[in-house]
């Protein structure tokens, strides 16, 4: 029989402390280092975060300053406009009185009011130097009001450009009016002053593609009323169109079953005379036909 040697409780307590140290070593050496915390991961995202703010930020600022400049630009082209119409106003003061003035002097003199040919010929010769003298003047107040007349024209088409881009997209069927009305002004031409009338007074409000749409809309259904505006004055018909302008926030459409036929008798243009025209040549009734192609 073996006898088991037990040691005493000292050295019993000495090996179950060694081997409970082994154990604790080895499994340490098992488990793999805890990694420490991704510090370049942590600010990427925190980088993130401050690029999302920097970029809304920027996207506010472009977006601002795009307005800013927008609306500079409008107020540059009322500006524009104002000056040239007055410009225009001025011009035609001065050719009014420059003709006046030809008028007044438009008969050559006579021989027989002259005691001998010397004086005749030398009021001849200061007729004809003066004559000249106005009509290059007439040449060039004409040229400039040429020029003022093209740049309003370029103003104007762009602005009614911005506006009717902007109309458009709140109103689908724009199109479908200004293809209306532009029709029946082909059709029904109005004279030149009530043209011009209703042009500046849509352009002045900035709504002219609103009145376009208020007479065009509905297959038409308004035209008889812009019909009744057509035969009145200048004035009487800016009215009314500044009258349906602060009344179109409150319209309601209107349905017609049955288009009402205008009654105008269309206005023919006289034999060999051409209707192409370019926009610096356009009356304000070809403008108005014009600006709605």
């Amino acid at each position: 029989m073996t006898e088991e040697v037990q040691g005493t409780p000292a050295e019993t307590q000495d090996t179950q402390a060694k081997t409970s140290n082994d154990v604790k070593t080895e499994i340490t050496q098992e488990q793999p280092p805890k990694e420490a915390p991704d510090e370049q991961s942590s600010n990427v995202q925190e980088g993130e975060v401050v690029a999302e703010e920097v970029d809304y930020k920027s996207r506010y600022e472009k977006l601002e300053k795009e307005t800013t400049a927008r609306q500079d630009k409008i107020n540059k082209q009322r500006a524009a406009l104002s000056q040239g119409n007055n410009k225009i106003q001025e011009l035609n003061t001065q050719l009014e009185a420059l003709q006046v003035s030809q008028a007044a002097t438009s008969k050559e003199p006579v021989v027989d009011d002259y005691e001998t040919i010397e004086d005749y010929t030398n009021a001849l010769g200061d007729f004809r130097a003066d004559a000249r003298v106005k009509d290059a003047q007439e040449k060039m107040l004409m040229e400039q009001k040429h020029a003022v007349e093209v740049e309003k024209q370029k103003v104007q088409t762009e602005q009614f450009n911005r506006v009717e881009a902007d109309y458009r997209v709140n109103n689908p069927k724009y199109d479908t009016s200004k293809t209306e009305l532009q029709n029946h002004l082909k059709a029904f031409p109005p004279k030149t002053a009530i043209a011009d009338a209703i042009y500046e007074q849509g352009s002045r409000e900035g709504g002219l593609a609103e009145i376009i749409n208020y007479f065009g809309a509905d297959d038409g259904a308004r035209l008889p009323e812009f019909d009744r505006i057509v035969t009145l004055s200048p004035t009487e018909a800016a009215v009314e169109i500044y009258k349906i302008q602060k009344s179109l926030t409150n319209v309601i459409p209107i349905k017609s079953e049955t288009k009402t036929k205008s009654t105008t008798v269309p206005v023919k243009v006289a034999r060999g005379q051409s209707s192409n025209k370019s926009v610096s040549k356009m009356d304000g009734a070809q403008t108005l036909a014009w600006i709605t192609s």
